[in-house]
């Protein structure tokens, strides 16, 4: 299974060597949503954050400024895992299938074990 973070953004940004405004331009990235590399939030200190990304138009990992102070440039959004080629993977709509009955075992369970302590406890 493969679950990789990934970033929004919402408008063009620069993109840098390294974590740091400073450091070499690369280019720019356009709008929409990259796989992240890695966070550095608080980085170098508390007024910025940043995320190393991967830039498909130039074939490699760039690093962006993804906050300054109180303003976002970009926020992380919540991926979904991806399980192909996972040989133990099941699709949700065959798990959902079985909900029913692993409710009714949960609730079978749970009967015997109160039955149990009530017992016990008397």
């Amino acid at each position: 299974m493969r679950n990789m973070k990934k970033i929004k953004i919402n408008q063009e940004l620069n993109t840098f060597e390294d974590a740091d405004t400073q450091s070499s331009v690369i280019g720019k990235i356009k709008v929409g949503t990259y796989d992240i590399v890695e966070i550095r939030e608080n980085y170098p200190n508390t007024s910025t954050d940043y995320v190393k990304l991967f830039d498909h138009k130039l074939q490699k990992n760039v690093w962006i400024c993804s906050r300054y102070k109180q303003t976002k440039y970009a926020f992380i959004v919540q991926s979904t895992p991806e399980f192909s080629g996972d040989l133990y993977a099941i699709e949700e709509k065959a798990l959902k299938r079985q909900l029913p009955a692993f409710n009714s075992l949960v609730l079978t369970y749970l009967k015997v074990h109160h039955i149990r302590i009530t017992v016990a406890l008397l």
